[in-house]
């Protein structure tokens, strides 16, 4: 007999004959709380802690005598969790992390060898677990006396037998397992205490959080899509088990991954009608893994270094026929140019063109490969949607299918790994008898994320006392689901987050001859209340460019006056929706962008973001300063002719008087927004044009009902920074009271 570490465990037969009692009586004791079991995480047995069966028999006057085996459990990593759930994600994370720790403080080598040879022990991993649940013994347990050697030895046998059921995905050097035999066996320690397969999702993630840190984006685009965007797109469109499903950009597998289990977890087959295309050679194998890890078929992942999906010749054209997909769903490579002009000339899109973007041209291979009535799920930039080269894919897009659903994503979507301002589009192929539903549209502004890809959570606790990320999709999802049930209806109010666009709105403008835009702010719901709402209103209304004149000076204060100290006012320091605003100072020399110039009464207008409504009112007793040059400054009709410097050329010929109160919130309404929001244009940092600004409509009553609003704005006002004010001082006191408790604990302790 040999003896077992102090934080070892025994299995129910070994703990009950060390105890000399039957099985049984084991398994009663744990009932009643007597001695309780903790269960394997593999194959679900008992364990009884080793300390515990000691204190248990100094309690009955036994003598623990060594354990009736000679091979011990050892202590897992993590904690074994005694109702036997999955390790949630951060978990299994970690779990990542520690195997490239591994491999990288063994013999070093490579980012990439290292992230192959953990690919290897993961398919390992989740075949010895396959192989658990049908009663066999699994080999990744590690005996009292055995050797790093022998480890190595057991599990490179085991790899060796399973991948060669698999010579497809399994060639040349990746038929065999690495020669480290340390960091073989301490990846063996690690695995061998959590569950990689099974019922929940967190292998998915965990497995695209280690291709994360291995492979940087290429001069094909290629980042990750996020877990949560992925699990969203898959619950939108509900991919069955009789449907051939595709993503012609599939980079590490994930779309499939995430439709086979939906298909596994909603219906009687797991479904393996999937097809995934691939540029790159080395992500292509990462997408077999990741399918074959999760019961799909690896054969089904095709590449083509030359230009992958977008290619027609060669594998490709044999797995990707027209009209042989039932659903899409992908997130293609939209930053990068296509230039081979051979392949250019086959597209409607790319005809006489050098190059056009991937993105573009995804779109209408996706729409080729669809079957009529079939459904695409594709994450495309929001240029694709309102740019103005873009039209002509917008045209097809109308031409050949119907817009069923498109989400706006915040610009943290895919930070940090990339920047874009996306949306998702839904689409469904023609199909005649096709029932079209008004067209379903969502902003989502959050998704549980920062910018850096840290969790972002809500200020209020869920349910069960934990945080909860602030995620709009779930939302979003219920609103669609909503919509499909009841014939197209939302009979809840989603503020906005979600709407729905009639088919003769969504199409009014485009077959009016107007701008052809797709996106969602050229469709936003405030565009129609506020034209509804101009033309009810019974007061004259402007444009804004006769209320106002423009104040155009600028400078480069780096260059103009490095080493002055200037006023500076950042779009940062702007607060949104309140015109509340600070101004900072600071050298010159830091200033290194044009700026312009305010004074004191001016109205500045940030052109960038304009949904959050940063427009302040300057006040009267500001000294000039700095303004950020994506702000319009602008000086009201009461303030022409008083305080700072008059533009020296403006003729100003208006028969209209405004207050300069008046104006600043009223340029902050939601009247004012829906005018603006449908004209906002950008990918990366959208904005309105000058001239749009300009053009604004702003309803002007008489000046007494204007000063009388304003009085009714100021109490508002007042109000709100009174909250404010109320807030921070009691955060101060909360904060007081916390440090008053630690000073009486510490007299307490010390006193004389």
């Amino acid at each position: 007999m040999t003896k077992i570490a102090e934080g070892g465990y025994l299995q129910l037969r070994d703990a009950a004959e060390t105890l000399g009692v039957s099985p049984n009586t084991l398994r009663n004791w744990d009932r009643s709380g007597k001695l309780l079991a903790r269960r394997h995480p593999l194959n679900k047995y008992r364990l009884y802690k080793l300390s515990d069966i000691k204190k248990l028999l100094g309690e009955t006057g036994g003598t623990y005598a060594g354990a009736a085996t000679d091979l011990a459990i050892e202590q897992p990593p993590f904690q074994i969790d005694r109702e036997a759930k999955e390790p949630d994600d951060r978990t299994l994370r970690r779990v990542f992390r520690q195997l490239g720790r591994a491999f990288r403080d063994s013999q070093g080598g490579g980012l990439i060898e290292r992230f192959e040879e953990i690919s290897k022990l993961l398919f390992c991993k989740v075949h010895d677990e396959s192989l658990v649940r049908q009663g066999e013994a699994t080999v990744f347990a590690i005996a009292r006396q055995e050797t790093s050697a022998e480890t190595h030895a057991k599990i490179a046998l085991f790899f060796s037998r399973v991948a060669r059921k698999f010579p497809k995905v399994f060639t040349g050097d990746r038929a065999s397992l690495t020669a480290d035999k340390q960091a073989v066996r301490r990846a063996v320690e690690i695995l061998q205490g959590v569950t990689i397969s099974g019922a929940g999702d967190v292998k998915g993630s965990a497995y695209e959080e280690l291709i994360r840190d291995t492979f940087e984006k290429t001069e094909n685009q290629q980042f990750f899509t996020p877990r949560k965007l992925v699990k969203f797109m898959v619950e939108v469109l509900q991919p069955t088990e009789n449907e051939v499903i595709c993503d012609p950009a599939c980079g590490s597998g994930g779309f499939l991954v995430e439709a086979l289990k939906h298909i596994r977890s909603t219906q009687a087959r797991s479904g393996r009608l999937i097809v995934g295309g691939e540029i790159d050679p080395r992500m292509a194998w990462v997408a077999q893994m990741n399918v074959l890890m999760h019961g799909g078929d690896p054969g089904s992942i095709v590449c083509d270094p030359k230009g992958g999906t977008l290619a027609r010749d060669g594998q490709i054209q044999v797995v990707f026929r027209p009209k042989s997909c039932d659903l899409i769903i992908t997130n293609p490579p939209f930053g990068s140019d296509f230039s081979d002009r051979h392949q250019l000339a086959a597209y409607e899109t790319g005809r006489g063109r050098t190059s056009r973007r991937r993105g573009i041209l995804f779109i209408e291979r996706c729409l080729e490969f669809l079957r009529p009535g079939g459904r695409l799920g594709i994450v495309i930039d929001d240029s694709v949607l309102n740019g103005a080269g873009n039209e002509d894919i917008r045209r097809i897009i109308l031409r050949d299918s119907v817009v069923d659903a498109v989400i706006s994503l915040p610009e943290v979507a895919f930070k940090p790994y990339a920047a874009p301002k996306a949306s998702i589009l839904f689409l469904t192929k023609r199909t005649s008898g096709y029932k079209e539903r008004p067209v379903f549209m969502a902003n989502v502004e959050n998704v549980g994320r920062r910018p850096n890809g840290d969790p972002l959570y809500a200020q209020e606790k869920g349910a069960d006392g934990r945080l909860t990320l602030l995620d709009d999709l779930p939302a979003v999802l219920r609103a669609w689901k909503q919509s499909r049930r009841n014939g197209g209806q939302l009979t809840e109010d989603f503020e906005s987050k979600a709407f729905l666009i009639s088919r003769p709105e969504f199409h009014d403008n485009y077959e009016r001859g107007g701008e052809l835009r797709l996106d969602v702010m050229s469709h936003h719901p405030t565009r129609q209340l506020a034209e509804k709402a101009l033309m009810k209103c019974r007061y004259p209304t402007p444009r804004l460019r006769d209320l106002v004149i423009e104040r155009n000076t600028s400078c480069v204060p780096s260059l103009s006056c490095p080493d002055e100290t200037c006023r500076y006012m950042s779009l940062s320091q702007i607060e949104a929706k309140t015109g509340e605003y600070s101004v900072v100072e600071t050298r010159g020399e830091r200033i290194m962008s044009a700026v312009h110039i305010f004074h004191g009464g001016d109205i500045v207008f940030s052109r960038l973001r304009p949904e959050l409504r940063k427009i302040a009112l300057i006040a009267d007793n500001e000294d000039e300063g700095f303004i950020s040059g994506e702000c319009m400054v602008l000086r009201a009709l009461d303030r022409i002719g008083s305080g700072g410097s008059q533009p020296s050329d403006v003729l100003l010929s208006s028969n209209h008087e405004v207050d300069s109160e008046y104006l600043a919130f009223m340029l902050r309404s939601d009247l004012i927004f829906g005018q603006l929001v449908f004209q906002v244009t950008g990918v990366g940092r959208p904005r309105v044009t000058k001239q749009v600004i300009r053009n604004l409509r702003v309803p002007l009553p008489p000046m007494a009902v204007q000063r009388k609003m304003v009085a009714i704005y100021r109490k508002s006002r007042d109000r709100y920074l009174s909250g404010v004010s109320r807030s921070r001082q009691a955060l101060a006191e909360s904060e007081q009271a916390v440090t008053e408790g630690y000073s009486h604990i510490q007299e307490e302790l010390f006193a004389d």
